[in-house]
């Protein structure tokens, strides 16, 4: 699957064939085709450059580099050990999801979408703010 993602991309190495054009354009450009439908490569990256070509490859890429540095800006500010915590976490689950892109079509499925933006979301948000002084004993609930 991956040297038929190459050589579609070879074809069209600046735009691609299109986004979902794998499924009709794939069987031309796979040399050991057994006649199974193929509708994802089993790496997202791949798929992504063979369908979007250089162009969309590289807004996927720009994409991923801002994240990164987003994330990791909210992670070293200022904040308490829970909101750390939480922006670790987040970083962990989407570098887990972009990971696992390599060997499988996990971007593809709506469920891990959505999970991979709202851990994106997580990962960049505004870290909340550290409690500097400790509560007054005159202010604890009894």
């Amino acid at each position: 699957m991956s040297r038929g993602a190459i050589h579609m991309f070879m074809d069209r190495p600046v735009s691609g064939m299109g986004l979902g054009a794998l499924v009709a354009a794939y069987p031309r450009y796979e040399t050991h085709y057994d006649g199974l439908v193929v509708d994802h490569i089993h790496n997202d990256y791949l798929e992504a450059l063979a369908e979007t070509g250089l162009l969309g490859s590289l807004c996927g890429l720009g994409f991923v580099c801002l994240l990164f540095r987003a994330a990791r800006k909210n992670f070293e500010a200022n904040q308490g050990h829970f909101s750390r915590a939480i922006h670790a976490a987040a970083i962990v689950a989407v570098s887990g999801l972009l990971l696992h892109s390599f060997v499988d079509f996990n971007l593809h499925i709506p469920g891990n979408a959505l999970l991979f933006l709202l851990q994106a979301y997580i990962a960049t948000s505004a870290p909340l703010a550290s409690l500097t002084s400790p509560i007054p004993p005159s202010s604890r609930p009894r």
